[in-house]
């Protein structure tokens, strides 16, 4: 990963209500991940939400950043303890295992594609562009 930059997902409040359906219950700025799980609770919303890995609380939206202060080791672990620290580990050692990994790859393909400042949201199913953001802009941290 070295000499690339490392993107990873922020809560914020950019885009909040332009939809309905959102909310926001994150601090802005945290860092969040896709949970690689949902309820089976109809109308719940935790299929459109990504999860704060410090507030262990839920937005609809979240923002791609450059995080030069970070790589690739730092992000994963930092990942998994959250995930682990939220009870995804009752899905199995490996299974976490993976389920961190897919999530570092599919931050940085997001982040390759979209660039920092990126806005996003998501369904079950997939991740959608909200607002575009710059390919050369860098993260202040």
């Amino acid at each position: 990963m070295k000499g690339r930059p490392m993107y990873v997902l922020e809560a914020t409040k950019e885009t909040q209500g332009e939809r309905d359906d959102e909310y926001v219950w994150t601090i802005d700025g945290e860092l969040v991940f896709i949970p690689p799980l949902g309820c089976r609770t109809p109308g719940c919303g935790c299929d459109r939400g990504f999860a704060g890995m410090t507030s262990h609380r839920a937005t609809t939206t979240a923002r791609i950043v450059e995080r030069p202060d970070m790589d690739v080791d730092a992000y994963w672990d930092v990942v998994y303890q959250s995930m682990s620290d939220q009870g995804y580990d009752i899905i199995g050692c490996e299974e976490l295992v993976d389920a961190v990994d897919e999530q570092v790859r599919t931050v940085q393909i997001f982040g390759a594609s979209g660039g920092h400042g990126t806005v996003v949201g998501r369904t079950a199913s997939a991740v959608f562009l909200r607002r575009a953001g710059s390919r050369h802009g860098r993260s202040a941290r």
